[in-house]
């Protein structure tokens, strides 16, 4: 599966809970190094998200703080947007 469609319910989902939160939606393809396109690959639709991260891969790697605690708001968002059905199934 490739890019993932605003009508696809879990990213109708993200781009809700991002909206509601006042922030930034950038739209990226990303290559092979996420768990999020093997998922897409076998037919479960998830969208990866970044958390605001400076120098990755490097010995200087890190996130800050403010970026980190957006990453949990937009998490809690996302729970409570989600679809009553999906929040049953994992209950």
């Amino acid at each position: 599966m490739g890019n993932i469609g605003d009508d696809e319910p879990v990213m109708a989902l993200f781009i809700q809970s991002v909206e509601n939160l006042g922030y930034p939606l950038i739209r990226e393809t990303s290559g092979g190094g996420s768990d999020a396109n093997i998922f897409n690959l076998g037919g479960k639709p998830c969208v990866n998200f970044s958390i605001g991260y400076d120098k990755i891969h490097t010995t200087d790697e890190f996130v800050v703080i403010d970026e980190m605690e957006k990453a949990v708001n937009l998490v809690i968002e996302l729970v409570k947007n989600a679809p009553e059905k999906i929040r049953e199934r994992n209950e």
